[in-house]
């Protein structure tokens, strides 16, 4: 390289002491070594040089990141040339003694790296028809009496959704019997646009100012759990600028919660993982050469508030449900409601609620406004006009949750007419209402809170008041000392004082000791309990309790992958009492039938193509072994998630393959996927390798199968021991004796069966 760099040097020399003609009309190709912002960047180009004017290649440009995209280029000797004085933002200059050109990006003229963007959204997996039953039976009884309930949930899925239904049976004490409906409801996901729709037995969604009421009818609206990895509040931002290669540390609270490279310019970093409330966040840029830069700034993130420009609603249309758990179908009179929020700014969220229905119509403004300095500022007012009246209500509060204490502080009010949906149809709004907490935490000395509330309404005797206060220490890992203090002024004065001392031991254990007196009752208890593994097996609880009589409680608890079940029994001194129960569920899925725990979430079925015994990873921790028939059931999956089903290559029976390790799954609401697993017992071969004369191949030779390199050499004799033996697949080998090849050949059995077959390897081409 050195002669052409000194022909460009002299070429260049002749162009810079050219006439002006020839300048203007001449542009001369020199390699010259490229400097970044001052630093090497360890590119050498070749620049196109002519009067006030360079051109480099749009290739060379591009691995230094310079932002090209509205850049016009030049065609020069074959190639795409960009002029220099075309990039906006950019500064050069040429030293032709050293062949050294050096470029001054400034802001923008480098490409942008945007860090810490959370993974796109999950496409959830279509699972073809299927049901699952959930089921649970319980049993109680004493000297004096005996009862009885059981639950069930039936649940249909495919594409169109799922179709849930569910009930309740029992017979109480006295020998009446009752069965009773409990949900009826179809749910449809459209997760690309996180948008739920349910038609049938659902709960309200109540805003800043209604209440959560269970109704039958329709609801579509805004479900941000659709994509788990959307963070609808905002978060900090960061922008900075790396001159070199760089690692960027994110610090949150002095703790690191994010690490990862970058390239040279500009970056941005976006929904950084924080804390909600306030806190100090730390940016660290470390580049190539040890330089280090450190920006720190407080931030403060609600939870309750949306990004900018991001809206969300609800709309719920129905009839309230009465008597629910008691009458099947209840319903009451028609009503609508509906729920529009909408992110105005980082700072700023507002809301508009709209309620109808017979002798009601109330509607209300709401606002949640950050005060970075105050934390967050929540406003509410609310009309409502019908059959009682008009009326109104307002709500005004202050919340700030800091590292080392929070406070918050709401009042609401109401006039005597204002209604809203709720009981029986429509219900009154506190006349006023008062709550007042504040935590502290410290390093040492533990965790104090205190905290008033109080409730007046327009109807007399129904007015409350308490004044609480609590107080919790950590002695050691395992050991939490705890006080609770609750005094009450309405409806009625009572005083309640409490000391409990809890100690945690493994594996799964936890034991408590506490006194408490209440009034002129002193009572004290001492509870030792052990929840079963989560894989199956025993779990107990122990129980002394001294109170107005001495009572003892003893349970134990059997869990298996297809039920969980616990019986309790407790003695006092004038009775004893007992009672039993089992939960579990019923998959149908895959033409097959699954006995399992209760089905809460997704599920899955793993197929491992009938071999018996294989350990199933999720999450990198053991879940459970296929069974006779290769198979799996794997419940409670994470709906719209991505969830990690693997095998441990490890426990493959010898001469199986394995096909697919790992898997990644995503399941729909309460609906199911099937993960099959290519688990082969083939390719078990033994092969001796031999010339045409019948000699055997070389010792140690590497040989490739088909591409691939095999990490076993050719053995004594010409022996070869393949793990995977594809007929007709084709062997190259490389030793001492040179190049041949070899084809298996189409009678090698797709099963492991222990015989050597010889194969002839034919002398490959010089």
């Amino acid at each position: 390289m050195r002669q052409p760099a000194l022909a460009g040097l002299a070429l260049l020399v002749a162009l810079l002491t050219a006439g002006p003609s020839a300048a203007t009309t001449t542009v001369a190709p020199t390699l010259l070594e490229i400097r970044l912002n001052g630093k090497d960047s360890g590119l050498v180009t070749t620049a196109a040089l002519g009067e006030q004017r360079v051109l480099v290649p749009r290739g060379d440009l591009a691995k230094l990141r310079v932002q090209l995209d509205d850049t016009p280029g030049t065609p020069f000797d074959g190639q795409d040339y960009v002029d220099l004085d075309r990039i906006p933002g950019l500064r050069y200059r040429v030293l032709a003694e050293e062949l050294r050109l050096e470029l001054d990006c400034l802001e923008g003229c480098l490409q942008r790296t945007t860090l810490g963007v959370p993974p796109p959204a999950a496409e959830p997996q279509e699972s073809g028809l299927g049901a699952f039953l959930n089921y649970g039976a319980a049993y109680q009884g004493s000297d004096t009496a005996n009862a009885w309930s059981g639950t069930a949930e039936l649940g249909l899925f495919d594409g169109f959704g799922v179709i849930t239904n569910s009930g309740l049976a029992r017979r109480r004490p006295d020998g009446d019997g009752q069965a009773v409906r409990l949900d009826s409801t179809w749910t449809y996901d459209f997760p690309g646009q996180r948008l739920r729709l349910r038609a049938g037995d659902t709960v309200l969604r109540p805003g800043s100012w209604g209440a959560a009421l269970r109704y039958g009818g329709l609801q579509i609206g805004t479900d941000n759990s659709l994509q788990p990895y959307f963070v609808p509040f905002p978060t900090p931002d960061f922008a900075g600028l790396a001159t070199l290669p760089s690692v960027v540390d994110v610090y949150v609270n002095n703790v690191r919660r994010l690490s990862q490279p970058v390239e040279p310019g500009p970056f941005e970093l976006q929904q950084i993982p924080v804390i909600s409330g306030d806190g100090q966040l730390t940016v660290v840029v470390r580049d190539a050469l040890g330089g280090q830069q450190t920006v720190s700034a407080p931030y403060y993130v609600s939870p309750a508030l949306l990004r900018p420009g991001l809206t969300d609603y609800a709309v719920d249309a129905g009839a309230l449900r009465r008597g629910y758990g008691l009458r099947s179908a209840d319903y009451d009179d028609g009503f609508l409601a509906a729920t529009l929020r909408h992110g105005f700014s980082e700072r700023f969220t507002g809301e508009t609620r709209l309620e109808a229905a017979e002798g009601l119509l109330a509607a209300g403004l709401s606002g949640s406004l950050v005060l970075p300095a105050a934390g967050q500022l929540n406003a509410t007012l609310a009309r409502s006009t019908g059959d009682t009246g008009a009326g109104s209500f307002g709500a005004l509060g202050l919340e700030r949750n800091a590292r080392r204490w929070s406070a918050a502080l709401r009042v609401e009010g109401s006039s005597e007419d204002f209604r809203r949906l709720g009981g029986e149809q429509l219900a009154a709004a506190p006349k006023q209402g008062l709550l007042a907490r504040i935590g502290l935490r410290g390093a040492s000395w533990g965790s104090l809170s205190f905290g008033y509330t109080e409730r007046r309404f327009h109807r007399e005797n129904s007015d409350f008041a308490a004044l609480f206060a609590g107080y919790s220490q950590p002695l050691g890992q395992r050991c939490v000392l705890s006080l609770l203090g609750n005094f009450t002024r309405e409806p009625m004065h009572d005083e309640f004082l409490g000391l409990s001392l809890s100690y945690a031991f493994p594996p799964r254990g936890t034991g408590i000791a506490s006194v408490s007196q209440q009034g002129d009752r002193t009572s004290a208890q001492l509870l030792a309990q052990q929840a079963a593994p989560l894989a199956g097996g025993l779990g107990w609880r122990a129980r002394l309790n001294h109170d107005r009589q001495d009572q003892a409680d003893l349970g134990i608890s059997w869990e298996t992958a297809a039920l969980i079940a616990r019986a309790d029994v407790a003695q006092t001194e004038q009775s004893t009492a007992w009672r039993a129960e089992a939960r579990g569920g019923l998959a149908w899925f895959a033409r097959d039938l699954y006995w399992s725990r209760p089905i809460e979430d997704g599920f899955a079925v793993i197929d491992a193509n009938g071999v018996a015994g294989l350990p199933v990873l999720q999450d990198h921790v053991e879940i459970g072994r296929t069974d006779a028939r290769g198979r799996l059931f794997v419940r409670n999956l994470r709906a719209y998630q991505r969830n990690r089903l693997a095998i441990d290559p490890a426990a493959l029976p010898l001469g199986a393959h394995l096909g697919t390790v790992e898997a990644t799954v995503t399941p729909r609401y309460r609906s199911a996927v099937r993960v099959d697993f290519d688990v082969r017992e083939q390719g078990g071969s033994v092969l001796q390798l031999q010339h045409g004369n019948g000699s055997p191949v070389a010792t140690g030779s590497a040989v490739h199968l088909d591409g691939r390199a095999l990490e076993l050499p050719v053995s004594l004799d010409g022996w070869l021991f393949l793990d995977h033996a594809p007929a007709g697949g084709r062997l190259e080998v490389e030793g001492p004796e040179g190049r041949c090849t070899a084809i298996i050949p189409e009678d090698v059995a797709l099963d492991f069966d222990g015989l050597a077959r010889v194969v002839a390897c034919e002398a490959a081409a010089p």
